[in-house]
């Protein structure tokens, strides 16, 4: 059987029954490509109690049949920070499991979404969801993005835009190269959908005991240094409850 068991934000994220198959398990894997780890992985061995190895990019999207091959024998399990079905990578894995014949179960974990509704936003308003890239990857401005902010504020959308990170590479995009990587997509299409005036929010280490909500405009929060990880939410136009949350942690 092959296990996809969300983390969550920390080892304290962990459930129950997330703990029970892990106590069960004949290999544990941990995968730390796709989001940045904030906690201390051993507390994580000392809970489950038993070794658990890392996992690259390569093992689970290259050679991911070497995996899903052990879990035709075995209990395998796959750790994924946050929930397992957020990343495709992740979506790809169950996929190979069928063709493969191999059977896999789901154990969700708190997610970035938990933590973007803890500024008060309306989850019926979160339209497309899109990645800030890192400069090293694309250089040039993405089409895609700026038409997908478009998309979104044109049905009162607010639009999550996650920040890229290369953590083989040691490479995490930071909230303010972002917020200029916005002006510049503006300054590159000008169709006049990104201002500077518009109102975000900045979701910073989300779902723990130092994360931090920051909402204002574009203009306003260029330069705050924000800790990682982090998120940015360009907001649609607000309802006066969501406002009312938002006000809270106005900059």
């Amino acid at each position: 059987m092959l296990y996809l068991i969300g983390i969550g934000f920390n080892e304290e994220d962990l459930s129950l029954k997330a703990i029970k198959i892990l106590r069960k398990c004949d290999f544990i894997f941990l995968e730390r490509y796709t989001s940045m780890i904030t906690f201390d992985p051993n507390n994580l061995k000392k809970i489950i109690g038993k070794d658990i190895r890392n996992v690259s990019r390569k093992d689970l999207e290259d050679e991911s049949y070497k995996i899903i091959d052990l879990a035709r024998r075995k209990n395998v399990a796959i750790l994924v920070i946050g929930d397992p079905l957020v990343a495709t990578t992740h979506i790809s894995l169950c996929l190979e499991a069928v063709k493969r014949g191999v059977d896999y179960k789901i154990i969700h974990a708190p997610s970035i979404i938990n933590c973007i509704l803890n500024t008060g936003i309306s989850f019926y308003k979160i339209g497309r969801v899109v990645t800030i890239p890192l400069r090293e990857k694309y250089p040039k401005p993405i089409r895609s993005v700026y038409d997908a902010i478009g998309y979104n504020k044109s049905r009162n959308l607010h639009t999550i835009l996650l920040l890229d990170v290369d953590i083989e590479g040691n490479s995490y995009l930071k909230v303010k190269e972002a917020l200029n990587y916005l002006l510049e997509l503006e300054q590159t299409f000008k169709e006049n959908i990104i201002r500077e005036e518009d109102n975000i929010v900045i979701i910073s280490k989300g779902c723990t005991d130092y994360e931090r909500i920051i909402f204002g405009k574009i203009r306003e929060l260029m330069s705050l240094d924000v800790d990682l990880p982090a998120t940015i939410v360009y907001l649609a136009k607000l309802s006066s409850i969501e406002k009312e949350f938002l006000n809270r942690y106005k900059y």
